[in-house]
């Protein structure tokens, strides 16, 4: 059996699993370890294995209440893309589509190498190392007070500290993930850029996904805007990722020729 696993309670993973094959990847992961390993859960036996089996809703109202339904599916789909989950719908009847789980212990051992510096997306490392450092630094001696505290402080803190994730830090999960990929696809970068990698990404990253909280479409009228003809003050791609805070003064300039009525500056700096 795999090392990265472990048998203890939901929702709780090492964070060389997370390095692996993914933030939430791992907790979908570990939650069906856990499940197959749970000797109340008599599970579904065929080919000699071990399954387990729920529906993506039944997954989402009983094991990741803080995620959609939409967003189980394709942490599903993504598990089984890897090849770490082998899915059958072992019941033949258009009203039963019951889905069947099983780990392939395997091919996740295949993964047991990887390390922090061969991961490819900046947002994971940072917080994987930060959760690590907090849960190493405050050990075991949690009084429940500091425990409530410390998973206040971010979404995998809470994961780590075994604390329920309220819904504001869900919120804000999701808004940290999805803004920066939204700047990259409005302004139609091909390649992800370095969010939070130095201290002045970190600050643009913080920037980005507050903007894109008061507003959706703002990073999409910029880019109508700067490729407009005699436009003057629109950054190009390429400057834009070796320099981002020359940002800041271009977005002034978009926000004088289309809000003229928004005169302080929006990055606050």
């Amino acid at each position: 059996m795999s090392k990265l696993l472990i048998t203890e309670s939901p929702l709780t993973f090492q964070p060389s699993l997370a390095i692996a094959i993914g933030l939430n990847e791992a907790i979908v992961l570990q939650q069906i370890h856990y499940w197959l390993n749970n000797v109340k859960n008599k599970g579904y036996e065929k080919d000699g294995y071990k399954w387990v089996y729920n529906t993506y809703k039944e997954w989402q109202e009983t094991n990741f209440p803080f995620w959609s339904e939409n967003t189980v599916q394709r942490i599903f789909a993504s598990l089984e893309e890897k090849g770490l989950v082998l899915s059958i719908q072992p019941m033949k009847s258009k009203y039963d589509r019951t889905k069947y789980y099983r780990i392939d212990y395997t091919k996740l051992e295949a993964f047991e190498d990887t390390k922090m510096e061969d991961i490819e997306d900046p947002n994971l490392v940072r917080s994987l190392n930060e959760s690590e450092s907090t849960t190493e630094n405050t050990a075991s001696n949690f009084s429940p007070t500091t425990k409530q505290d410390l998973a206040k402080t971010s979404f995998e803190a809470a994961i780590f500290a075994d604390e329920p994730i309220e819904q504001e830090q869900f919120d804000r999960q999701q808004l940290r993930d999805i803004a920066p990929k939204m700047f990259e696809k409005a302004l139609g970068f091909s390649k992800p850029l370095p969010w939070w990698s130095t201290k002045e990404w970190e600050t643009f990253a913080d920037w980005v996904v507050a903007e894109y909280a008061k507003s959706k479409t703002s990073f999409g009228e910029y880019n109508n805007w700067r490729n407009e003809k005699f436009v003057k003050g629109g950054i190009a791609n390429t400057r834009l990722r070796g320099f981002p805070n020359e940002f800041y003064d271009s977005w002034d300039m978009f926000i004088m020729a289309t809000r003229p009525e928004q005169k302080s500056k929006s990055h606050g700096l």
